[in-house]
């Protein structure tokens, strides 16, 4: 005759069940870093794009090295919790533009390295602005952008922050804070320097983990 299961077997796999309960949210968090972008993510005071020379510090017409260090609605979620392969790029603008993504890292005395370079990106403006109503806004009437995805093949290490490299950007959310480190000229893979600005910024940027 076969047994039942005793109580304690019983009570040791309702344990197991729970456990992984309690990690998966833990092992979903690290599956991405940087920005918490959805439909309600507005590139505030950005929505017409914002260049780098509008920054004290930064020479007219410069392009930069842009260093995210904060994360928007993502708490310190801003470096790379584990090493591995990035495989997506998300982001939110109101207008089309132009942007090579690059990996920083912090380094000492205040100084930042680029230890990694990645591609071009072109992204699009948001559909509610090309839609041919001059009476619409960035993200139309009930305000819900579109997360822009973009297929990517990068390297991260652990600590890694997420840089970009533009003269213009549309993927920010400029309401404060100092969530941006300026670099002009643009910091090239391998060099390290201190900051010419600190931008009232945060980068609308997520990179996710495959």
């Amino acid at each position: 005759m076969r047994r039942r299961p005793t109580l304690a077997l019983l009570t040791t796999l309702m344990s197991v069940v729970m456990i992984g309960a309690q990690i998966s949210p833990a092992a979903a968090a690290s599956g991405s870093f940087g920005a918490k972008l959805d439909t309600s993510s507005q590139p505030s005071n950005a929505e017409g794009g914002h260049k780098c020379d509008q920054e004290s510090g930064i020479q007219p017409r410069s392009v930069c090295t842009w260093v995210g260090v904060e994360a928007y609605h993502n708490g310190s979620h801003y470096t790379a919790p584990k090493s591995g392969t990035i495989k997506k790029l998300k982001l939110v603008s109101c207008i089309s533009g132009n942007l090579t993504l690059q990996i920083a890292h912090k380094a000492s005395n205040g100084r930042y390295k680029i230890v990694r370079g990645g591609p071009s990106i072109h992204y699009q403006a948001d559909p509610f602005v090309t839609d041919g109503d001059p009476n619409t806004s960035c993200g139309g009437d009930n305000s819900e952008y579109v997360v822009q995805s973009f297929t990517i093949n990068v390297h991260v290490d652990t600590g890694d922050l997420i840089a970009v490299k533009a003269k213009k950007l549309g993927t920010l959310y400029c309401s404060g804070g100092g969530g941006v480190k300026l670099f002009a000229p643009p910091l090239s893979t391998g060099q390290t320097a201190t900051p010419d600005a600190t931008g009232s910024c945060d980068l609308l940027i997520t990179l996710v983990y495959g």
